[in-house]
């Protein structure tokens, strides 16, 4: 469990520490810094912001670096965890990120799984009303905290398409031959093969869990349904040099999402969607602890107040027991009567 917080230059935050307890709520006014703590948070779990794609906006004004640091236990064993962000000295040109588990500094592939956490944002709606690139991110946010493999596999796979991309193109003008673009079609086969064997294992899983679901409990009925656009690359070969692009690959690849038969992204209001978007975080908390063999910190960000009674019922209830709770909100709520306040 995490048991303390600090945040260095980040954001608002100057220089902040926070004792955590099992089921903590953060309560604020907007633009009091409720949601940067859960962003440090996410930071600290999968090295990635939820709210930005460049960490030099989360560096404080004039500030040089942030750091988040965190200390918790795991298997009565205290670990701290650090996450650093920006230039260590004034004559350095770059900015470094670095991370260390007790003092110790890990790459990332070493230091992902270590700290898990399921992330709860209103936005998370996407994930069945949106574009297929978000669910396809989603599918991968997990794996990738889970899987080395499926990390490095992932990494490799966006320096295939680069490459190839530049092949095809030279064949589109007749600098390059076929013959150069053969092993780049293997190494991408292999790739996909592989990427969607993982995420079609996870899906899987997520019926199989929907089965233990009655349809009672949450009245709606979810089926997930992956969906593959190009089965064989060399159907697709032609048209690829053409428009000199991958259209091969898991990147093109769609998770269609139904509710009582019908497409969610078509015909989901937003209520059906919220509902969605709950037993699914709900079963990634499940699958993340049976493979971590460590319950993840779900982190609320002004979830509550998008949940109806239900919702919120069914999320608390089906949640792991052992995992931690980090929420936040404007105010006060009844069903959060009993857990710790931090009030900013």
């Amino acid at each position: 469990m995490l048991e303390w917080l600090t945040l260095q230059n980040f954001r608002s935050f100057s220089n902040k520490k926070f004792g955590l307890d099992s089921r903590s709520v953060i309560i604020g006014d907007n633009g009091s810094g409720k949601s940067t703590i859960i962003e440090a948070l996410r930071l600290l779990s999968v090295n990635k912001s939820f709210r930005t794609s460049r960490l030099d906006e989360a560096i404080s004004f004039n500030e040089p670096y942030f750091r988040l640091a965190a200390e918790l236990k795991a298997n009565k064993k205290p670990v701290k965890l650090e996450f650093f962000y920006g230039q260590a000295f004034a004559e350095q040109p770059n900015k470094d990120r670095i991370m260390t588990v007790d003092s110790k500094t890990l790459s990332l592939m070493d230091y992902l799984g270590i700290f898990p956490s399921v992330l709860f944002v209103p936005g998370d709606v996407d994930i069945v009303m949106g574009m297929p690139q978000v669910r396809r991110r989603y599918l991968d946010s997990i794996l990738w905290q889970v899987s080395a493999e499926f990390r490095h596999n992932y990494l490799d796979l966006n320096r295939v398409l680069k490459e190839r991309s530049t092949i095809l193109f030279l064949v589109k003008l007749n600098r390059a031959g076929l013959d150069e673009l053969q092993p780049w079609n293997e190494l991408l086969v292999g790739l996909t093969e592989n990427i969607r064997q993982m995420r079609m294992e996870y899906l899987d899983f997520v019926t199989k869990e929907l089965e233990k679901i009655s349809q009672e409990e949450i009245g709606l009925k979810f089926k997930f349904i992956y969906q593959i656009e190009v089965e064989d690359i060399d159907t697709v070969q032609a048209q690829e040099i053409k428009n000199a692009q991958n259209l091969y690959g898991p990147h093109r690849d769609e998770l269609e999402i139904q509710i009582n038969g019908r497409s969610a992204r078509r015909y989901a209001s937003r209520g059906q969607a919220r509902t969605a978007v709950v037993v699914l975080k709900n079963i990634e908390a499940s699958y993340l602890e049976g493979k971590l063999q460590t319950a993840p910190v779900i982190l609320l960000d002004d979830m509550l107040s998008e949940l109806d009674q239900k919702n919120a019922g069914f999320l608390f209830e089906r949640l792991p027991k052992s995992s931690q709770i980090v929420a936040t909100s404007l105010t006060g709520q009844k069903l959060l009567k009993d857990w710790q306040e931090i009030i900013l």
